[in-house]
């Protein structure tokens, strides 16, 4: 195992410096975002015990505080810190079970995290997190799950709403109607 870099804190940033997302080459989108594409970035481990609040040029912001671990998944390289800036996706989970309890205890977690391509965002993709601990007995959520089974409804395999924007219509480009799933 590699040996960890002590870091100021772990973000996507810190771990994996600027996401780059996969775009056409040539043809009439060149330069356009490719939809859907994952890029691997990061799995990251710890225990948080507290949130740390803030504020920069950008606005405020707000990390996790305790004790973490993150390997950058392309390269290899490990970091730990005490700090921990986790995507939204992941963040707003663990933030909210700190949140919820007495402050006594403190919230494990281990994710990986990805960017997922879209031309419709701003940076041209969303983090996505995929949990990498089984769920414990005393989640909440588990619970609510496990009290009425598998009895939420089946995915309908029929539109529910009809689209009438413009842009999905067959003259939209590419990346328009693959974002509509089309």
């Amino acid at each position: 195992m590699t040996k960890p870099m002590l870091a100021k804190k772990i973000s996507v940033k810190t771990v994996c410096g600027r996401v780059r997302v996969p775009r056409y080459e040539e043809g009439e989108h060149k330069g356009d975002v490719i939809p859907d594409q994952i890029i691997p970035l990061m799995s990251v481990v710890g225990f948080a015990s507290g949130v740390k609040y803030g504020e920069s040029d950008l606005g405020p912001w707000e990390a996790l505080t305790g004790g973490f671990q993150a390997q950058n998944l392309a390269t290899g390289a490990v970091f730990r810190s005490g700090v921990c800036f986790l995507p939204d996706v992941g963040h707003d989970m663990v933030a909210g079970q700190l949140k919820s309890q007495d402050g006594n205890h403190a919230v494990e977690f281990a994710f990986k995290i990805s960017a997922k391509s879209d031309p419709e965002a701003a940076t041209g993709y969303v983090y996505v997190a995929e949990s990498l601990m089984d769920v414990a007995e005393s989640d909440p959520v588990a619970m609510i799950v496990g009290k009425i089974g598998n009895a939420l409804p089946a995915p309908s395999t029929t539109p529910q709403i009809e689209d009438k924007s413009d842009e999905a219509t067959e003259d939209a480009p590419p990346q328009k109607r693959a974002a509509r799933g089309r």
